[in-house]
């Protein structure tokens, strides 16, 4: 893979994804996901203020159990595969599980159980690590399905209005995405030790 800092102008996110999808040994470390990301953003930070308004802000959108869910890309910090997770005792099942993030203990949500989803086998597991106001939270995905602007004043209520877990929900593109409400995810659900270096 090219790296991405050479020129941020011209770096293709969308084929970075299709190659992390393509590459079943997963190669990349955490800082080369990190330094996409941070591509990425830069790039995003060139947007003009009427591009963002007129198309919607960037959510990654990736699929859990064939449910595809969107959230900011702003509040997104990279993707990874988690090499190290530990369950936790007494935990509910949605935060049941924790796993490393450069030194630090992060939850790793499950959106299936908090939602109440139908589960299927899958055998691939990425974390999508939210980061807000400091704090991180990770969520468990499958497949990562792309990037797309979406305008959350466009959004559809729909079967978000109500059932386990729809608070943390803002509402239903007309792709049938449903979109996170990544701050409030990480405010309320997330937990972290301290830096343990």
């Amino acid at each position: 893979m090219a790296n991405p800092s050479a020129n941020h102008e011209q770096f293709d996110f969308q084929s970075a994804l299709a190659e992390l999808d393509e590459d079943t040994n997963w190669t990349l470390t955490d800082d080369q996901l990190t330094e996409i990301f941070r591509a990425r953003a830069t790039a995003l930070a060139r947007r003009s203020h009427r591009e963002q308004t007129q198309n919607g802000n960037l959510h990654i959108r990736f699929q859990v159990h064939g449910v595809v869910f969107g959230v900011d890309l702003r509040q997104v910090r990279t993707i990874s595969v988690p090499h190290w997770i530990t369950s936790v005792p007494g935990a509910p099942e949605h935060l049941a599980r924790v796993f490393q993030v450069g030194g630090r203990i992060v939850s790793l949500l499950d959106l299936a159980a908090l939602l109440g989803l139908p589960r299927t086998n899958v055998e691939r597991q990425q974390a999508v690590l939210l980061e807000h106001k400091g704090s991180m939270l990770g969520l468990f995905a499958h497949k990562v399905v792309g990037i797309a602007p979406i305008d959350t004043r466009d959004l559809s209520p729909g079967t978000a209005a109500t059932g386990k877990g729809s608070e943390f929900i803002t509402g239903i593109s007309s792709d049938m995405t449903l979109v996170l409400d990544a701050p409030r995810l990480v405010s309320e659900l997330r937990f972290e030790s301290i830096h343990t270096d």
